[in-house]
């Protein structure tokens, strides 16, 4: 799929969540009509009109633009767009972004990389593939996670584990052995470290829920309202 499907991804565009495309074959950046009213964004007269022509010799006048926010990570800016009807995405990032933040294209591996205030940041497309390997216009997203595995290697797991500080180690063992039989059969390491964990450590986990909290975590939902990354 990575073969056969352009860059895109979903982004935060201030408030909204927008579909967002990297194309280094554009020559500019774009923003569609129909997200200008969604991203409550001000449009001004563009300083030099243009046209943009097409494969079979049309063309359309570009005659507005507008300043968009966009976070990718840790990268926020205000970018100016030119308003272009276009269906593809809600926001296209083309050459005037590469240049101005030098950003590598990784063609193979499809992924974006650039520097940002001495910060690498990395971007991935949105898993998505053909139904039909005959037709390459149905293009749907991958909705399969148990077939997903997430594994890093060495110098990744080094990487993270000095960034977060924190290591945590799971430890598989059968219900109906004791528990002095299954530490006995463990690595002395592994077993001295349940050792000193063994008061948060239970034999049978309890029936009931668990007591309230001072903090109560819910996602309020909002009757009517729709969700921000549909067309």
């Amino acid at each position: 799929w990575k073969r056969t499907t352009i860059f895109h991804t979903f982004i935060q565009c201030g408030e909204r969540s927008c579909k967002f495309v990297i194309d280094n074959g554009s020559c500019i950046n774009v923003v569609s009509k129909t997200a200008i009213g969604r991203l409550n964004v001000k449009v001004e007269p563009h300083r030099k009109p243009f046209r943009v022509f097409s494969v079979n010799k049309t063309f359309l006048p570009i005659s507005e633009r507008c300043l968009v926010p966009i976070e990718i990570g840790d990268y926020e800016n205000m970018v100016y767009y030119d308003v272009f009807p276009m269906d593809v995405a809600h926001v296209l990032l083309g050459c005037p972004w590469f240049y101005d933040l030098d950003v590598i294209n990784h063609g193979r591996k499809k992924f974006f990389a650039f520097t940002y205030k001495g910060n690498k940041i990395i971007r991935n497309p949105t898993n998505s593939c053909p139904k039909d390997h005959g037709s390459q216009s149905k293009v749907t997203p991958l909705v399969s996670i148990k077939k997903s595995l997430h594994i890093l290697d060495q110098r990744a797991f080094e990487k993270e584990s000095q960034e977060t500080r924190c290591e945590l180690a799971i430890v598989t063992r059968e219900s109906p052995l004791e528990i002095s039989t299954r530490i006995a059969d463990l690595a002395p390491k592994i077993d001295s470290l349940l050792g000193d964990y063994s008061d948060v450590i239970h034999d049978e986990l309890p029936c009931e829920l668990p007591p309230m909290r001072d903090i109560q975590h819910a996602i309020n939902l909002v009757s009517g309202s729709r969700l921000p990354n549909l067309p």
